[in-house]
């Protein structure tokens, strides 16, 4: 997911946060840098009253710490901030739905929504396929206009709400990629794997220019659409990642080719402000760099790799380079890289992410105590199966947390 510039913030005197220098928040900062036992606490929880509560059970939803109402979420998995306006949106997966809370110096722990899209109120959860209606939605991004993008997934298409911030609870999407038109619901992996279908897009990601990039996990690809917002519905994408055409039969997890030109179960995608496109791969344990994406002929190679030693490994581990089915990611405009660990439950910082070599180690882990450990807690340190990450421009880090049903929010050092 795109993620917005952060001020920098000067390591060894201060940590500047709302406005208030904390000089015993130090320590605390030295250890994020060098990766030390000493591990950061959010400070803030949505989804939950608290940071070691569950919602009152609701059984009929198949998890008992599930809840439908205006706070509540369940199974999160996307999180997006508004340059905008400075909202927050969530993807509440679970619940078919996406919930807008106030920028973060209003809110508090268990904050209600403000708002809500893809369902007409707080307590309706039923998916459907209609231009006011999201079925399992995942990925989600704000772009510099501050419109919302929607990786609708199980209805095989991405959604685009203008002006997000001020839309009535339940309004209409403005335009949708990935299907002809708003009632289409053509996701099965027998139809023609053409440039204006999708199968099960994942994530959205849009930089700077205006292009909007797909993860599209079933056809195993990266999707790119140039000046995405002008486009109209159901427009065919103008170039691909992971495949040499647009009509690559490989789906599922058959893609078996370890190779830099190759992705098996691509699940996240997100461009930095200089052009750097990154993408998780679920399936191959690792974060593929493209440099110069928006340049990149079908089928390019990737230019680096993270998560692995190289291109022909895929090996899941729980050390400071490896990784276990990462999910979300998201890049500040330091160039700081976030990854969403998922099967690690945890979250791994890459400084100057786009220098690294392949198979870099992180510079420093959340959610755990070392790199070494993959515990889940209920608590403001721990995590369980955290599935996105996004940073605003204010100096924190948004981690959808969604095995646990809430997204924590952490304040952020810079470097």
């Amino acid at each position: 997911m795109l993620s917005r510039r952060s001020g920098k913030l000067l390591l060894g005197l201060v940590i500047l946060l709302s406005g208030i220098i904390v000089a015993s928040q130090v320590p605390m900062i030295q250890a994020w840098i060098s990766g030390l036992s000493a591990m950061p606490s959010a400070r803030l929880v949505l989804g939950q009253p608290n940071f070691t509560s569950e919602a009152d059970p609701d059984l009929s939803l198949g998890r008992p710490n599930a809840q439908i109402d205006q706070s509540g979420m369940y199974a999160p998995c996307g999180v997006a901030v508004d340059p905008v306006s400075g909202a927050i949106f969530v993807s509440d997966t679970g619940n078919s739905r996406i919930l807008r809370f106030d920028n973060p110096t209003a809110l508090r722990n268990g904050a209600d929504a403000v708002g809500v899209l893809g369902q007409p109120d707080f307590t309706s959860r039923y998916g459907g396929t209609t231009r006011h209606k999201l079925f399992y939605p995942q990925g989600i991004t704000v772009d510099d206009v501050g419109a919302l993008w929607v990786a609708d997934s199980l209805n095989g298409r991405v959604l685009r709400f203008d002006h997000a911030a001020s839309k009535p609870n339940g309004a209409p999407a403005d335009g949708v990629l990935g299907q002809p038109d708003f009632i289409t619901h053509d996701t099965e992996d027998h139809l023609p794997h053409t440039p204006h279908k999708m199968a099960k897009p994942m994530d959205v990601a849009v930089d700077a220019d205006g292009r909007l990039w797909v993860v599209d996990w079933r056809y195993n690809r990266v999707l790119r659409f140039d000046n995405a917002a002008a486009k109209p519905n159901g427009a065919p994408a103008d170039g691909v990642l992971g495949h040499s055409d647009f009509t690559g039969r490989c789906t599922g997890s058959n893609c078996l080719d370890i190779t830099a030109r190759r992705m098996s179960l691509p699940v996240a995608v997100a461009v930095d402000v200089a052009g750097h496109l990154w993408v998780t791969e679920y399936g191959n344990h690792r974060v593929l760099r493209f440099d110069d994406a928006a340049a990149k002929p079908n089928n390019a190679p990737a230019d680096g790799v993270l998560g692995q030693l190289g291109f022909a490994s895929c090996v899941a581990a729980t050390t400071r380079y490896g990784m276990n089915n990462p999910a979300g990611i998201a890049v500040d405009g330091a160039g700081i890289l976030w990854v969403a660990d998922a099967y690690n439950h945890r979250v791994l910082r890459f400084d100057d992410a786009a220098a690294k070599p392949n198979g870099a180690s992180a510079d420093s882990v959340l959610g755990q105590s070392d790199f070494t450990s993959r515990v889940t807690a209920k608590s403001r340190q721990g995590m369980n199966y955290p599935q996105d990450v996004a940073v605003d421009n204010t100096g924190h880090l948004w981690v959808a947390d969604s095995a646990w049903d809430r997204v924590l929010m952490f304040d952020v050092p810079q470097r």
